[in-house]
């Protein structure tokens, strides 16, 4: 049975690296060139909001994810790995702020609280953990010298513009469609 368990999680570890490199892919036509920085990034609320649903330890999905796109935007391995490892500690770092004292992981979006745990989303989870993987990917790209150090400061700021307005956008909306799916799901 130990595998079952095993095999779940590396299931939606993957499901988790799929969702982060399509919200990558659909904010890339907003992106600051070289590609980097956009405008909005659903890729962290999709991953915030995947970690609140299903734990904390489902995080290797949002390294894979964010390696993923950021090779395929054409940045060597090893900065997509670098620029993976802000954003899975952006969303660790939202997870724990938007959880505060409570569980692993939130087990049911309620309505009667709908308000209070959007805006704990949205502040905490947006807007400030959303500085780690800003200021960690950008200085990546500048050690890296894909990006000039004088660009610095306006990539940053988009980069968290864009990863804040995608949890305030995306993580609710996810939050709620896999609260609606999990209700809709036949129980075996």
């Amino acid at each position: 049975m130990r595998w079952v368990s095993a095999s779940l999680l590396a299931g939606k570890i993957a499901l988790l690296a799929a969702l982060y490199w399509a919200g990558g892919e659909l904010a890339r036509g907003m992106a600051l060139p070289p590609g980097y920085s956009s405008s909005i990034w659903p890729a962290a609320g999709i991953a915030l909001a995947f970690l609140l649903r299903f734990g904390k330890r489902h995080w290797p999905g949002i390294l894979l994810g964010s390696m993923l796109v950021n090779v395929d935007i054409g940045a060597p391995w090893y900065v997509g790995a670098c620029i993976g490892i802000g954003a899975s500690l952006q969303a660790l770092l939202g997870h724990k702020l938007a959880n505060g004292e409570r569980h692993e992981h939130m087990c049911a979006f309620k309505a009667n609280t709908l308000q209070s745990e959007i805006l704990r989303v949205a502040l905490l989870g947006g807007l400030v953990s959303c500085c780690v993987s800003s200021i960690w990917g950008t200085s990546t790209l500048c050690m890296a010298r894909l990006v000039p150090w004088a660009d610095w400061p306006v990539q940053m700021l988009t980069w968290w513009v864009g990863d804040a307005l995608g949890v305030v956008l995306f993580a609710p909306i996810s939050l709620i469609l896999t609260d609606a799916l999990r209700k809709k799901a036949p129980v075996v």
